[in-house]
């Protein structure tokens, strides 16, 4: 799959996947959605992701390790969709407050704890912000009213 330099959209979304899904898929050049969802056998790992144009990335009911903080850096990004994934942290980090461009967000049932981060009211694009599920703690934010 990694020789498919050409590779725009890939969906292989509950097709009853297991094992490790190719690390060096995230990489190619020029894709831009990447759904894997609902393939509760595959498992691997994201690797990071400095320079990549991905717009939509499907990653819920998988195993696959995933780091926030790295998805965090994907400038392009309009769509994660990540419920009940293989996250590396407990906490939602404050850099996915980076994602500017992010108009769908489902991080839901992933036992993050601690507060809701403020740095999510910087996405201002967001039509859709999914949370629930977690072990979310504190007040809620009051940003949270203020997303049009």
């Amino acid at each position: 799959m990694a020789n498919l330099s050409f590779l725009i959209f890939l969906a292989l979304e509950n097709c009853d996947l297991f094992s490790q899904f190719p690390a060096r898929t995230y990489k190619l050049q020029n894709l831009r959605h990447l759904n894997v969802e609902h393939n509760q056998g595959l498992t691997g790992y994201m690797p990071e992701l400095n320079r990549s144009i991905l717009m939509s990335l499907r990653l819920g009911y998988t195993r696959i390790f995933v780091n926030l903080r790295s998805i965090a850096k994907l400038d392009l990004l309009q769509e994660l969709d990540a419920p009940a994934c293989n996250f590396s942290e407990g906490l939602v980090p404050a850099s996915l407050g980076n994602l500017r461009q992010v108009t769908y967000l489902d991080i839901s049932a992933n036992k993050f704890g601690g507060p809701i981060p403020d740095s999510l009211a910087n996405l201002t694009q967001l039509t859709h912000l999914l949370l629930q599920e977690n072990q979310f703690t504190g007040p809620i934010p009051t940003w949270l009213g203020n997303l049009d």
